[in-house]
């Protein structure tokens, strides 16, 4: 009974060096931690806009020596697509107009196909500026610009390739992806005064960004 109690008195806990280094491994655990979620942070920020950067150069690559109808990069809340829009002639309706007077239109089927497309890394937020500086995507869920309510709420954004060109030849807000564009609703319509697009990827502080010229259709990093 005598050995226990002074075994127990003996006990004397931790010493201060063994405190000093146990604080020393919690402080630099917490630093390997802060550095890594950054370097995470930093590195989907990169990947993303690498991905968009490429699938606007491939799709401008595309339309500029493969033909179709049409050519647009269409950009989604976490994914972008390239895709190629053909379109055949399906037959004639006659058309009745407000005036009484008919009249023969060909009609058309429109097939889409998805030529690439990347997934982009969660929590980073995509975001197009016009060169005029009018914000038209931020994110799914946003409204086309000039317009409101339920059914006008934006999924994604479409940028339309011209043939042989390679330039853009409209951008357009959409509820759905359609390959006819007379559905759409255009974000920049016929104003030859924009010049460029940004799309920004983001996530807390940090910030990508590349820049696509309109007429040409040429995509570039832009440096902070």
């Amino acid at each position: 009974m005598k050995r226990l109690t002074r075994k127990q008195l003996n006990n004397k806990g931790f010493s201060l060096i063994e405190l000093i280094v146990t604080l020393a491994i919690i402080t630099l655990m917490i630093g390997v931690t802060t550095l890594s979620y950054s370097l995470v942070k930093r590195t989907n920020v990169a990947k993303s806009n690498e991905y968009i950067k490429e699938a606007f150069s491939v799709c401008r690559q595309n339309a500029m020596s493969v033909n179709a109808y049409e050519w647009n990069v269409t950009l989604l809340e976490n994914e972008i697509q390239v895709r190629k829009i053909t379109r055949t002639e399906k037959g004639t309706e006659v058309i009745t107009d407000s005036e009484g007077k008919s009249y023969t239109q060909t009609t058309y089927d429109y097939v889409t196909e998805l030529v690439q497309s990347y997934v982009l890394p969660e929590l980073v937020k995509e975001t197009v500026t016009l060169s005029d500086g009018s914000l038209i995507w931020n994110g799914a869920a946003e409204k086309a610009e000039g317009e409101s309510g339920g059914e006008d709420n934006t999924v994604a954004i479409t940028f339309v390739f011209s043939p042989l060109s390679g330039k853009i030849s409209g951008i357009y807000a959409d509820s759905a992806a359609q390959g006819d564009s007379s559905t759409r609703k255009s974000a920049i319509g016929e104003d030859a005064s924009i010049t460029y697009f940004d799309v920004e990827s983001s996530y807390s502080t940090r910030t990508d960004k590349i820049r696509v010229y309109t007429s040409t259709g040429k995509v570039i990093k832009v440096d902070k």
